[in-house]
């Protein structure tokens, strides 16, 4: 995977600028710049964080959230938009070693989505399947590292596989669910839903990880000839393991990773900036790159979706704002699309698996 030292950061003259021109309406960018300058005021306007491979501080890039919140407040024209951009930015992209084309769409676009599961708050014979709450002995070190002690010595925690195989948190459920492949996704999204037995909702959200790195279980079911390259989206996996439940223990324990999950107050999904995320807006990102309250523009293909199924692929042109990031979205050429809620979110999230470009912005004169 590339990382940032094999990338550099280059500025966008005014005469190669994409047009602006956003595909989605301005309500859910302004609620989403709310939230990122939220965020953002919370810190220090002086600490610097990285930018590509530059650095910024805080307050260069709350003033870019700010710019831009006023600007597409008064629904501007995209021509008139463009225009005030161009006076008021500078545009930048970043160029990955050995491609030089300055509008190649060299990022890889996943997307995620906030799933909705039935559930109950204690077991039965149809809901046995648990979603954990941060263990008493999780430890993390000074350095990062997360382990638990075992007889005074540090030791990594248990796998997905020690954890669900050998029952090793018995105890310490906050929910259950039908379906293992369903517990399975919410550790891949990091949120969800939970619809309980009288229909209300309650969410949880990402509490901490068992500190074992991130394995696609997409990725070894296609190395493994289980299915081809281009069937490998999260529906067909469920499909698969349906139909060979005798694997599925083997499966989703090639993912050894482990979310571990607490109540959120809020049916919104949260990100990581501890603020809700907006749908067809917020990206996760790695913060070593791409610093959380960044304002970008991203282009793309994305699924089309009618009547719940996906439809074709059509261009994806629009203001996106990096307000997550994920165990798995590692490196610069990286980014992770906040679809939305629900199933048929999920449907199209799943078969997101495109090039894209992304640019980003900066007050002018930095």
């Amino acid at each position: 995977m590339t990382g940032a030292g094999e990338a550099r950061l280059q500025q966008i003259s005014l005469q190669d600028w994409p047009s602006l021109a956003d595909d989605l309406g301005y309500a859910g960018l302004i609620h989403g710049l709310t939230m990122s300058e939220r965020y953002l005021k919370k810190q220090s306007g002086k600490k610097i964080i990285p930018f590509g491979d530059r650095q910024v501080t805080v307050s260069q890039l709350l003033k870019a959230n700010s710019r831009l919140k006023r600007l597409v407040a008064q629904k501007p024209a995209a021509n008139e938009l463009l225009e005030q951009m161009q006076r008021l930015f500078t545009l930048y992209r970043v160029i990955l070693s050995g491609r030089q084309n300055i509008h190649a769409r060299n990022i890889l676009v996943t997307a995620y989505y906030q799933p909705i599961f039935e559930g109950r708050l204690t077991s039965s014979a149809e809901f046995q399947y648990p979603l954990y709450r941060i263990p008493d002995n999780l430890v993390q070190r000074s350095d990062g590292k997360i382990g638990r002690l075992e007889n005074g010595a540090f030791v990594p925690y248990w796998t997905r596989g020690e954890i669900q195989g050998q029952n090793r948190l018995a105890g310490q459920e906050i929910a259950w669910l039908k379906d293992p492949v369903d517990a399975f996704s919410l550790h891949v999204q990091g949120s969800g839903l939970i619809r309980l037995e009288d229909g209300s909702l309650r969410s949880v959200r990402y509490g901490r990880r068992n500190g074992h790195p991130y394995r696609s279980i997409g990725k070894y079911m296609v190395d493994t000839g289980r299915m081809p390259l281009e069937q490998a989206g999260f529906d067909t996996i469920r499909q698969y393991l349906a139909e060979h439940p005798e694997e599925r223990e083997q499966i989703l324990s090639h993912n050894a990773s482990y979310i571990f999950f607490r109540w959120s107050n809020t049916t919104e999904a949260i990100g990581s900036m501890g603020e809700p995320v907006s749908a067809g807006r917020s990206v996760a990102a790695d913060p070593a790159v791409y610093p959380l309250g960044a304002v970008g523009f991203l282009s793309a293909r994305m699924p089309k979706v009618q009547k719940g199924r996906v439809a074709g692929f059509k261009d994806m042109h629009r203001f996106v704002l990096v307000q997550d990031t994920g165990s798995a979205i590692k490196g610069v050429n990286r980014l992770d699309f906040f679809w939305g809620r629900g199933k048929e979110a999920g449907t199209a999230a799943g078969r997101v698996k495109q090039q894209g470009a992304l640019y980003l912005f900066l007050p002018a004169g930095t």
